[in-house]
């Protein structure tokens, strides 16, 4: 098994280990994410977090480009203070813009 694939499955077993209400699972992804304790993740760290709640990709391999320019919208759109990271809140706001139908609130 590669590292990318050893990789992927971690992260969906974690995800499923995080099973509750759906309101719950953002806040608890976000600080399982959020490595240095900041309160904010990275672009890099935000596209970690969407594979491990079992979005797939947004970027990289196995990125289609329609997924790749979604999310670089709703990177723009969430990234309010522009600096390339994301509150908690606006990591909420970019789940509910790349998937509407749902609820993470």
């Amino acid at each position: 098994m590669c590292a990318r694939s050893l990789c992927d499955a971690v992260l969906k077993a974690v995800a499923k280990a995080f099973q509750g209400p759906k309101r719950e699972l953002p806040a608890k992804v976000f600080r399982m994410y959020d490595v240095s304790r900041s309160g904010c993740l990275s672009k890099k760290e935000t596209l970690r977090a969407l594979r491990g709640l079992g979005l797939g990709n947004y970027a990289g391999h196995g990125a289609t480009m329609e997924k790749h320019r979604k999310f670089e919208q709703a990177w723009a759109k969430c990234d309010r203070a522009g600096v390339g990271e994301v509150t908690l809140e606006e990591f909420r706001l970019l789940l509910s813009t790349l998937l509407p139908d749902e609820d993470w609130t």
